[in-house]
């Protein structure tokens, strides 16, 4: 029974871990959306390279003015691309130890990187990379235990938390964890986004390599952290 109960114990110890690792993960992520979205927005002359909804919306205008947007097309194509590599290099919507999120926020820091080069040379080609790497963080979805990270979709994290609230506020069971990491998700976006916005206004589009940095930091921590958990794994 005493080895039972501290089996039961550490397993509670290892599940809130996971939990809080999670929740650190959403957090980190969603801030660093919101730097590369205010960033990109403020930089590429207004483009929306991080809203794919903005441009279609603008390209069946433009198509209703007789106009054919090459522009918008290739924005739109670029960020579907960026979303399959995403896709094609997780594999899996699920939270999973061992995906491969590391590698996908340093394949998103060098995109970001290039893009940065190739604005100086060419505002539109910068464009487009800017929309592949938003392509490539949007579509890091992670579902745990019932709950999403949409690292850039706010719309849906502002959904959750008030649906949360709602069924709270009618005696349903809710898990507190769930309410206050939504909450916590909108607060790193809108903060991510606030020094994103100040950043480019001080320093202009270099300070997308704050943004790339960070997820470089970011990828190969992860990867360090997925190491040691196999190694754990293994013993």
């Amino acid at each position: 029974m005493i080895q039972k109960g501290i089996f039961l114990e550490q397993n509670q110890e290892s599940d809130n871990l996971e939990k809080l690792i999670f929740i650190a993960n959403s957090i980190l992520l969603i801030t660093v959306a919101g730097l590369i979205n205010s960033i990109v927005i403020l930089g590429v002359h207004g483009s929306a390279v991080a809203h794919s909804t903005g441009n279609a919306s603008s390209f069946a205008i433009e198509l209703s003015h007789g106009n054919f947007s090459y522009h918008l097309v290739f924005l739109i194509s670029s960020f579907l691309i960026g979303a399959f590599v995403s896709g094609g290099l997780i594999g899996s919507s699920k939270y999973k130890k061992e995906n491969k999120y590391g590698l996908l926020l340093i394949v998103e820091s060098m995109i970001l990187l290039l893009g940065d080069f190739l604005y100086f040379n060419d505002v539109e080609i910068g464009a487009y990379a800017f929309s592949f790497a938003c392509g490539l963080q949007n579509a890091l979805v992670m579902t745990f235990r019932g709950s999403i990270i949409r690292t850039t979709h706010l719309t849906g994290i502002i959904t959750d938390l008030g649906s949360f609230l709602g069924q709270k506020a009618r005696g349903v069971p809710v898990e507190f964890w769930r309410i206050y990491m939504n909450f916590f998700q909108i607060v790193g976006f809108l903060i991510g986004s606030f020094f994103g916005a100040f950043f480019f206004l001080e320093y202009g589009t270099i300070m997308i390599w704050l943004p790339a940095i960070t997820c470089f930091c970011l990828g190969v921590s992860y990867n360090i952290w997925q190491g040691h958990f196999r190694k754990v794994v293994n013993l």
